[in-house]
């Protein structure tokens, strides 16, 4: 597929190693021409799409070059694009007067050069541009050299460092010129912008995760009535618990999505054993015990999510080893699952359930500390009981001992994950 052809004439090569260095990532073909008669030349030759003038050059200036361009009716249709030092109000009227499609002044800002490049190009031609690579020159007017030839392809800091330092062929670095520091401060001011538009949208995709994964919780809460806000208590646990521990940035997003999403794999899981109100039997607890590899399936192939699978593959392996589905033990569980375990146990204990009541706060801290070292990581029940005083002031894990109690009279506080059916016992 054909890309967009550029034609740079300008009679400095630093200049035009830095026009290089401007459009190198919008994926051109680019021409070049040390003085005005071979900007024409070249123009008449390989017809480019748009031409970018210098206006003092040797021979023609860009004035005449211009004017030549726009009354000649094999080359009119080129948009013209005068890059020059010159602010003055007079040379910009003669710029006009030769046909120039655009104007910019030296320091320009490298996005709004291709910005307006993208502006003139027809149609057809700028939905190609951003395919393939742009060719390069050494500097010789007019020869264009692979893509490979020349360390120049993007446009990054280094890069337009190395195109200002120009090493001479005795060795010494040529020093830059107030416009080319200048030029170096709108690169910078542009390269700002965009690393600010570019946190703005990652904040925005981020968000947009997030809410997708709590949709994804809350359906899964929603075909349980008996858990209602279970994600929401147990993401909530887990990340002060997590944060008590000294995990933050990266580790404490995976962590989050993991809690949000750690039974998302009982979405395989058939109604009829999924909510079954007593125990189940053999057969269906084989079925149950599936749904963190199914959870891991399901989540595995999405970028964003792949994260999660430490949580929601391994959170109910137990420190002891008697968990599953892999039966792994100690610090072969990953921490992250460790830390989810212990705030799951702790609100299987505090939520009513249809068939028994709620064990009151600290009940349930005293069943915690009597299973750390056998079901849960010592480590961990440490950093909870630290956490404690936050945990159950959490608006979520106050709320855990409203849901109905479906017609059975239970005592408050009468059970203990002992007596937690090992299919809700999440």
């Amino acid at each position: 597929m054909a890309r967009a052809k550029i034609l740079v004439a300008d009679d400095q090569q630093r200049v035009r190693r830095l026009v290089a260095a401007t459009l190198g990532e919008a994926r051109w073909e680019l021409y070049y021409a040390s003085d005005g008669l071979r900007a024409l030349q070249l123009a008449r030759e390989v017809r480019p799409d748009i031409v970018l003038l210098d206006i003092n050059m040797p021979g023609l200036d860009g004035f005449e070059v211009c004017r030549q361009l726009k009354t000649d009716p094999a080359t009119r249709h080129m948009a013209v694009v005068l890059l020059t030092g010159r602010r003055d109000p007079e040379s910009q009227i003669r710029g006009n007067l030769a046909g120039a499609d655009a104007y910019f002044v030296k320091p320009f800002s490298p996005l709004a050069l291709v910005s307006k490049l993208q502006e003139l190009l027809p149609r057809a031609v700028a939905e190609q541009v951003g395919m393939g690579q742009p060719g390069r020159t050494d500097g010789a007017p007019g020869v264009l050299l692979p893509p490979a030839a020349l360390p120049m392809g993007h446009v990054e800091p280094p890069a337009v460092v190395t195109t200002l330092a120009v090493t001479g062929a005795t060795g010494s670095t040529a020093t830059i010129s107030a416009v080319e520091a200048q030029q170096m401060l709108a690169y910078a001011r542009d390269l700002n912008r965009s690393l600010e538009q570019l946190r703005q949208v990652y904040a925005e995709l981020e968000r947009s995760y997030l809410a997708t994964i709590e949709a994804l919780a809350a359906a899964l809460d929603a075909r349980d009535s008996a858990t209602e806000g279970h994600c929401q208590r147990v993401t909530g646990i887990t990340l002060l618990v997590a944060e008590q521990l000294g995990i933050e940035g990266v580790e404490l997003k995976a962590l989050h999505y993991g809690a949000m999403l750690h039974d998302i794999g009982k979405i395989g899981i058939p109604d009829a054993i999924l909510r079954k109100p007593g125990q189940l039997t053999e057969e269906e607890w084989a079925l149950m015990r599936q749904h963190p590899q199914l959870g891991e399936r399901i989540i595995a192939g999405i970028d964003f999510l792949r994260s999660a699978v430490p949580v929601v593959l391994y959170h109910h392996e137990r420190w002891d080893g008697s968990g599953y589905p892999f039966g792994l033990s100690g610090e072969a569980i990953p921490l992250g699952a460790r830390i989810f375990s212990v705030a799951d146990t702790f609100d299987a204990m505090i939520s009513n359930r249809p068939y028994r009541r709620g064990l009151p706060f600290e009940r349930a801290l005293a069943e915690i500390r009597r299973v750390a070292g056998t079901q849960l990581d010592p480590m961990v029940v440490e950093a909870f009981e630290q956490a404690f005083e936050r945990v159950i002031v959490l608006p979520a894990v106050q709320g855990a001992q409203t849901a109905p109690i479906a017609g059975i009279d239970v005592p408050l506080g009468t059970s203990s994950i002992a007596d937690l059916p090992a299919h809700h016992a999440r």
